[in-house]
């Protein structure tokens, strides 16, 4: 038996010696052929190749990551886009409502004017009425503007002319509790804050109150001295002429109105 396992380990030996060989045979063939590889023009140009295809790619890399930063960018961008258009049309809504309220006020002012101009009117006739000689000599007195303004707030404190006149025609009481637009507190503020004036100043409007049959061309007819034209004792300055210039106005305006013809 020992025989045998000597003869089995030598055997074994023996293909170990030849599998060492056939191995070293290759090892050096292997050498061989490596040196020749780096020897061969192929492979070195591939080498090369693949060196550049590397740098492309580190450059491609680059490129890529600014591709993302220029999407990440235009993400951010299309979102101010959005909200700066939803502010474009919350804008044009609000123009449009700006033109409808300018359309509005537009009338609004043109009424206002339209009322001006008939307020101006009435005065101008109240004017020719109560006092119809400021249309000839306007620079007569210095108190004329001052008692004519004065009048005029009477007369439109009382519904203007018109409404004095119909109830200077009437011949029964009159009852201003009846009267359109009529408040107690007006009655009473215009009352305690206006009576000694009027009483001093213009005794002929009480008159009115006392006979209310009395006519509008009667109470006007007796005019109180101060508003009575004084006689001229010399011809006015150019300066007093220029004082006047807001009655010569109020004359041309008497003038051209047509019911002071």
């Amino acid at each position: 038996m020992v025989r045998d396992m000597i003869r089995v380990y030598k055997e074994t030996r023996k293909e170990l010696r030849v599998d060492v060989t056939r191995e070293a045979k290759l090892k050096a063939k292997y050498n061989d052929v490596v040196v020749g590889l780096d020897e061969n023009l192929i492979v070195v140009s591939l080498r090369k190749e693949l060196k550049s295809l590397k740098g492309q790619l580190k450059e491609h890399e680059v490129d890529y990551d600014k591709l993302l930063l220029d999407e990440r960018k235009w993400v951010g961008q299309k979102e101010s886009i959005i909200m700066i258009e939803s502010k474009c049309d919350g804008l044009k809504k609000e123009r449009d409502r700006l033109r409808e309220t300018k359309i509005k006020l537009q009338g609004k002012i043109d009424g206002l004017k339209l009322r001006c101009k008939m307020l101006k009117q009435d005065k101008a006739e109240v004017i020719s009425k109560v006092v119809s000689y400021i249309s000839m000599e306007p620079y007569h007195c210095d108190e004329v503007g001052q008692n004519v303004e004065n009048l005029v707030k009477a007369a439109i404190f009382h519904e203007r002319c018109s409404a004095l006149e119909e109830m200077a025609a009437t011949k029964k009481p009159v009852d201003l509790s009846k009267v359109e637009c009529y408040r107690p507190s007006d009655e009473e503020e215009y009352n305690k804050a206006g009576n000694a004036f009027v009483t001093t100043e213009y005794p002929f409007l009480i008159e009115a109150t006392r006979d209310p049959s009395t006519a509008l061309e009667d109470l006007l007819s007796k005019k109180p001295r101060s508003l009575k034209p004084p006689t001229l004792t010399k011809k006015p300055s150019p300066e007093k002429l220029q004082s006047f210039a807001p009655a010569i106005t109020m004359k041309k305006l008497v003038s051209h109105n047509p019911t002071s013809e």
